[in-house]
């Protein structure tokens, strides 16, 4: 019956388990060997236009004894009626919960706190409605993601004091923008700590420059304004990591490809930036479905969590946004830096060594930045100083 009801409402279940079938069960007719342990509730996987979830289909659902050995339930552009009855407010064993660009009737949010033994939830996209409040009574909860919400600093700060068990983490998504208001500022906040950190590794940088002989003559472009760090942060979908908004509070970008210090790497502007995230996406589209899966460390160019900070051709320098760690993209993404302030350090210590050719007065690093990135893992490994010039 469970299989039945959900094929009829075009549902795919992503997931079943083989049990042993008693005799008991064959004589009442209850000995399907195969359980459904996840369900998904799927307008893009469906076969079907559209999913819709009425009060007949949720009810038929809710009194299937067979539900309680689903572990995971999903939704996605999924049409739930006003009338429809929160099905799975009993399912003793849902450990998981993904709802992306789906909206349910409010008449859910108590029902959704009682989820007893519910583990984690990923809330994804700019249709939901979901507020992540109404997950503070949920015992069980340990991890909650959050996904084109348009959540800013100060209200995380706000779900992390309500929820102190859970690991809460905002992302970006492939799912439907949040639409902000025009008038939203930024959804980071400067941050002093972080800030003095990357002005230290961009003063020793710019010391450094200046140095030697002749002086380099590559260039910075000014600050950010905070309406360019609103508009990059509202495309995102996130706040900027801390270190990011650093950088772009002190440089947003250079002017020329003729100023980069590593080749290929010109650093970028906010706006170009923004460019590159855009392509990304778009090249991306039609491989979402086996990547991403909100894994902030996905490996790969098409994690939309990823910032570039500079490129000037096929190369990409990333930042992880939430992690903040520092990649290289040639041909597949390769790990450099645990920290932002890390990659500028190894260029100016690869300035200090001569490592670098000069032409009408601008420098560029010899090197390509994967053999930078190992000689200062390497140094650091062995315990040589780093980033405190010399």
């Amino acid at each position: 019956m469970l299989v039945q009801t959900l094929q009829a409402s075009g549902v795919s279940f992503v997931g079943e388990k083989t049990q042993p079938v008693s005799r008991m069960s064959q004589f009442l007719g209850d000995g399907h060997p195969k359980a459904i342990v996840e369900v998904a509730f799927d307008s893009v996987k469906s076969n079907l236009a559209e999913i819709t979830v009425d009060r007949r289909v949720s009810q038929l659902v809710g009194k299937n004894r067979r539900t309680k050995q689903i572990t995971k339930l999903s939704f996605r552009y999924a049409i739930i009626e006003e009338d429809a009855v929160c099905f799975f407010a009993n399912w003793s064993n849902l450990k998981h919960l993904e709802i992306r660009d789906t909206s349910f009737p409010a008449s859910w949010s108590c029902e959704l706190a009682k989820l007893s033994f519910l583990e984690s939830v990923i809330v994804s996209g700019g249709s939901c409605n979901q507020d992540p409040k109404i997950f503070k009574d949920c015992k069980s909860l340990r991890n909650l993601k959050l996904a084109n919400r348009g959540i800013d600093s100060n209200q995380l700060l706000e779900l992390k004091g309500m929820l102190p068990a859970v690991d809460i983490e905002l992302l970006a998504s492939f799912d439907e923008p949040f639409e902000f208001r025009a008038n939203r500022g930024a959804l980071s906040v400067h941050d002093p700590v972080a800030y003095a950190s990357m002005k230290r590794s961009l003063d020793r940088l710019h010391t450094t420059l200046a140095s030697l002989e002749p002086p380099a003559k590559n260039r910075f472009l000014p600050p950010a304004s905070e309406a360019q760090i609103a508009n990059f942060e509202h495309q995102l979908g996130m706040p900027l990591h801390p270190s990011l908004r650093a950088l772009f509070e002190i440089h947003n970008g250079q002017p020329s490809r003729v100023d980069e210090l590593v080749t290929f790497e010109k650093l970028l502007s906010l706006s170009e930036s923004l460019d590159n995230l855009n392509m990304e996406r778009d090249a991306s589209f039609d491989e979402i479905e086996i990547g991403f899966d909100f894994d902030p460390e996905y490996d790969w160019m098409n994690n939309p969590c990823l910032v570039g900070i500079g490129s000037s051709e096929a190369d990409v320098t990333y930042v992880n946004n939430v992690t903040g760690r520092v990649y290289y993209a040639y041909e597949g993404l390769s790990y450099t830096f645990p920290k932002l302030e890390n990659y500028f350090d190894a260029i100016t210590e690869e300035l200090q060594a001569g490592n670098f050719e000069t032409d009408n007065g601008n420098v560029c690093l010899s090197g390509h930045m994967i053999e930078i990135s190992s000689r200062w893992r390497d140094k650091l490994s062995s315990g040589e100083p780093q980033g405190k010039g010399k």
